[in-house]
């Protein structure tokens, strides 16, 4: 990025300048992630990169359901599946769909999460190394949508099979933090110390700040879940409440707040 902001290679800059966004985000480092994504957007506009504007759309779109920005992180997903289409990519559109689901599942509109989840795994189970690619992470989104109690388990199942089969790095720690938020939604208070557990094991060798921030989560909520209300479980909550409210994790405060407000 550097080279290129000093050699005038704008095209270069805005299509590596979300990966930089992409890793700020694992850093907790969100208000400079938004940063780095407004340069990468107003680059890939000013070089017609369509590529790199959709790459900052969904990463963007990431951060913006995170900080509770939920209506323009859907406006800017949907225009990255529309990107997509247009390049006629089929992994970048099973991709920005899952992330588009995610979004919408944050508003409350289970159905439609469901809708673009399975519309993503249709097309990734389609396109060459698609599965590979982000079929992990779909799983656990349609696993979080799911209605039903079986449904929900059998596509956590899913994913965990595709893990441990051929996938791309990134689906670990996106199915593992899915998969808590999943089994959080279920009661299964097992299940997420299971997962959190696998991204604690999983991101060991090189630990990530929010892989940190999701696993304490996890298990506060999974403690409180169980009916553990000693001033140990309650101090944990609260602190991982207030590095939620630091870092800019609007929505997980909703969660911990309404946790800590519990008699």
């Amino acid at each position: 990025i550097e080279l290129a902001r000093k050699h005038g290679y704008s095209r270069v800059a805005a299509a590596n300048l979300p990966m930089l966004a992409e890793v700020l985000v694992w850093e907790n480092q969100l208000e400079s992630a938004e940063t780095v994504l407004i340069e990468a957007l107003e680059l890939a506009d000013k070089t017609c990169n369509l590529r790199a504007e959709l790459i900052a759309l969904t990463v963007m779109g990431y951060i913006q359901a995170e900080t509770n920005d939920l209506a323009n992180g859907e406006k800017g997903l949907q225009r990255s599946v529309d990107i997509a289409r247009l390049l006629g990519s089929k992994i970048m559109e099973g991709m920005c769909l899952v992330l588009l689901g995610n979004l919408v599942l944050y508003r409350g509109h289970r159905s439609k999460a469901r809708e673009h989840a399975q519309n993503a795994i249709d097309i990734l189970e389609t396109a060459e190394s698609g599965m590979a690619f982000y079929g992990p992470v779909a799983l656990a989104v349609l696993a979080c949508a799911a209605e039903d109690l079986d449904l929900c388990r059998a596509n956590l199942v899913r994913g965990e099979d595709q893990l441990s089969g051929s996938s791309i790095a990134h689906n670990f720690l996106g199915f593992y933090e899915t998969a808590m938020a999943a089994c959080l939604q279920i009661a299964d208070w097992d299940g997420v110390d299971r997962y959190a557990k696998a991204l604690e094991d999983y991101s060991r060798p090189e630990p990530l700040a929010r892989c940190e921030f999701l696993i304490a989560r996890g298990r506060a909520l999974a403690a409180h879940g169980r009916g553990k209300r000693d001033p140990q479980t309650m101090a944990e909550l609260q602190r991982v409440r207030d590095e939620a409210e630091r870092i800019g994790f609007r929505f997980a405060l909703l969660v911990l707040d309404a946790a800590l407000a519990s008699p």
